[in-house]
């Protein structure tokens, strides 16, 4: 023990190394808890930053977005007087189509009334004619047998009261195959043919009026188009299709009216809005001020825990380097400083007592050596006494039966044997005792030590080893796909090469042939654009019936704007009401308005097929029901416009219940319902 005092001397010097550690690892722990924040507050500043710079864009966007918008109000102002002078302009400019086509359907009106007229004036003519003839032919007839009726009221020896002869040799004679009409019949006659004379100069006179007017129309019409020729690109002469090009440009110049109306009233709306937007610019140059100081702070103070940290860290690195790296807290340092106390203290507790027994040893061995003397003394006498005591020894071996020493010797040897046993079993019991203390030392030193349960990372190793293998498979399957793909792309695009060719072949075809079936905009087919340019002449025909039936209130119009959908178009009809002017669908049409308009496009099919069709000649018509839905005055028209086609030489048959046609109609056909059937009879007036 006495040569293990460097030891202890080492282990006093370790100790003190150790107690002196115990500051550094304060500070150590310390520190590691400053560079955790100062790392915290290092990501925070930069997300403030990341989120401050961010949110200072879309500010600075806003911005510019709103000086645009007040730039483009800047230019507003001029945009707004230069609307309301194009509005002004283009009014001025329908003002002037309105009274165009005011003036168009007074001429086709006229032109209409003038032609009815001349039919009835041809029918009345004829009628004349043969009405004149008839009184000529009578007027003849009575004048020629005048003679033979005063001939035959002659007397013999009377006078004559034309010659004053009284002898009346060859009397004229009467025909008898004649009938002579007599004076009051001549009479009834020239009174009809007066009238008839009378009538005939005044439907002239109309005609007259009507004709003038028609040309003075005419004359305001071409007047008018030569004046609006240039400014609407019109036919500067009138022609069939003139009135629908004009309502057409009222009906598109009204929507770029509207449109510009609409553009107006949002140019005002912007403008409104100037004063407002200057204020929220105000608000946001100020807030991008304040973020880009609060910018400056952030990164400011970004930088100084950056600073920090690096110091600190390089800090904690040179203290690990001062601290053996088995001792990572106060705890553990303590454990050890514990440790080494506890040996240094049972070193010099084992070395005092070694002392103490080596000073009692000396004592003892002084002892001994007083005694050593008597001892060898009592060597002497004792081997006399041996001596002595072998022969005695021998004797009694002999008498206990033993034949030789040897056999004694045997015997004694098992003696030994025993005594062997018994001393393992004693240092079997001593080492027992000593493995007995090092494991309450051991567990003493681990009961701190936390233990670990290896199943649940066991668990979370193969749930990551399954997930892996998963994600291998998908990766795979992923590989498996992508090759697929790549061989169909390939494929498409080995096929697109070869109908490349094809496609610029065909394209011109398959373009026409979808235009032609109407299956892309404007989705109007050739069969239909065909129809169209009928269908204008027939609406234009129907539209004369149509406005003199509403009072120039409807008309129809070919609906040419885009609609909905990508159906068939070309052949919808709207109805324009100069009331509101505005368009809308026929459907929205009420039951007495969808009447007139049927009747009146019934009507203007009649007259164009009868106008396209050469020898074709539609006389006859019938309308079944609709009287119904129509008030008084719509009644009123609706037959006035039937009567005008009967008198122009028309059959018109009405199917109805309505009442009021039965004062109307001479020609009737009633069907009665009876208890023994329907009842048929003919009623003319």
């Amino acid at each position: 023990e006495e040569s293990k005092e460097c030891d202890r001397e080492k282990l006093s010097i370790e100790i003190n190394n150790l107690s002196k550690l115990e500051k550094k690892i304060i500070e150590l722990d310390n520190l590691n808890n400053k560079v955790i924040k100062l790392k915290q507050n290092i990501e925070n500043s930069k997300l403030q930053i990341i989120n401050n710079k961010k949110e200072t864009e879309t500010l600075k966007k806003s911005k510019d977005e709103k000086e645009l918008q007040l730039k483009d109000i800047a230019t507003l102002e001029t945009k707004k007087v230069e609307l309301e002078s194009n509005i002004k302009v283009k009014t001025k400019t329908l003002d002037e189509i309105r009274e165009l086509f005011k003036v168009i359907r007074s001429f086709q009106n006229t032109y209409i009334e003038h032609n009815d007229k001349a039919k009835e004036y041809k029918v009345f003519e004829n009628e004349y004619k043969k009405v004149k003839e008839t009184y000529e032919k009578m007027d003849d007839l009575y004048k020629k047998e005048q003679a033979g009726i005063l001939a035959s009221q002659l007397q013999e020896n009377k006078p004559c009261p034309v010659c004053g002869s009284t002898n009346h040799p060859n009397k004229a004679i009467i025909k008898e195959s004649s009938k002579i009409p007599t004076k009051e019949e001549l009479k009834v006659a020239k009174d009809n043919l007066d009238n008839l004379e009378k009538e005939n100069l005044e439907k002239i006179n109309n005609l007259t009026v009507l004709n003038s007017n028609k040309r003075s129309y005419l004359e305001q019409v071409n007047n008018q188009l030569s004046l609006l020729s240039s400014t609407l690109n019109i036919d500067k002469n009138f022609n069939s299709e003139t009135a629908q090009v004009v309502k057409n440009l009222g009906t598109d110049l009204k929507g770029i009216i509207d449109n510009l109306k609409i553009e107006l009233s949002k140019v005002i709306e912007k403008i409104a809005l100037k004063e407002n937007i200057e204020k929220e610019v105000s608000v946001i140059i100020i807030t991008i001020n304040e973020k880009e100081q609060s910018l400056i702070k952030l990164e400011e103070d970004e930088k100084a825990y950056t600073k920090e940290f690096t110091e600190n860290s390089t800090k904690i690195e040179e203290y690990k380097k001062e601290i053996p790296e088995n001792i990572s807290d106060i705890k553990t340092l303590n454990i050890l400083i514990q440790d080494k106390t506890r040996e240094l203290n049972d070193s010099k507790e084992r070395l005092a007592k070694l002392r103490l027994e080596n000073e009692n040893l000396s004592k003892k061995l002084e002892g001994e050596n007083s005694t050593s003397k008597e001892i060898n003394k009592s060597i002497q006498e004792l081997k006399i006494e041996i001596t002595n005591n072998q022969s005695e020894f021998n004797k009694a071996i002999k008498e206990q039966g033993f034949d030789n020493i040897k056999d004694y010797e045997d015997a004694k040897l098992q003696i030994s044997i025993i005594e062997n046993l018994e001393k393992e079993v004693e240092n079997y019991n001593s080492e027992l005792k000593l493995t007995k203390a090092k494991h309450e030392d051991i567990i003493n030193k681990t009961k701190d030590i936390l233990f670990m349960d290896m199943t649940t990372i066991d668990e979370e190793i193969k749930s990551i080893q399954n997930n892996k293998k998963e994600l291998e498979d998908k990766l795979r399957n992923l590989h498996s796909i992508i090759n697929y793909n790549q061989d169909i792309l390939k494929n498409v695009k080995e096929l697109n090469e070869e109908f490349k060719e094809i496609e610029e072949e065909y394209k011109v075809v398959g373009e026409l042939a979808a235009l032609a079936n109407g299956k892309t905009a404007p989705y109007v087919s050739f069969e239909r654009y065909i129809l169209a340019s009928y269908f204008d002449d027939i609406i234009e025909a129907a539209n004369i019936r149509l406005e003199k039936m509403t009072g120039d209130r409807f008309s129809l119009i070919r609906k040419t704007s885009k609609s909905k959908g990508a159906g068939q178009k070309g052949l919808e009809l709207e109805i324009y009401d100069n009331y509101t002017d505005s368009s809308r669908d026929v459907s929205s049409l009420s039951g007495g308005e969808s009447f007139k308009a049927s009747l009146s496009l019934a009507l203007g099919l009649s007259d164009i097929v009868q106008s396209n069709a050469g020898g074709v000649s539609l006389d006859t018509m019938f309308v079944d029901e609709g009287f119904g839905t129509l008030d008084p005055q719509s009644l009123d028209n609706a037959i006035d416009s039937l009567l005008e086609l009967q008198r122009g030489g028309r059959l018109v048959g009405i199917i109805s219940h309505v009442e009021e046609l039965k004062e109307r109609i001479d020609a009737k056909l009633e069907v009665t319902a009876t208890s023994k059937g329907s009842k048929v009879e003919f009623n003319i007036l």
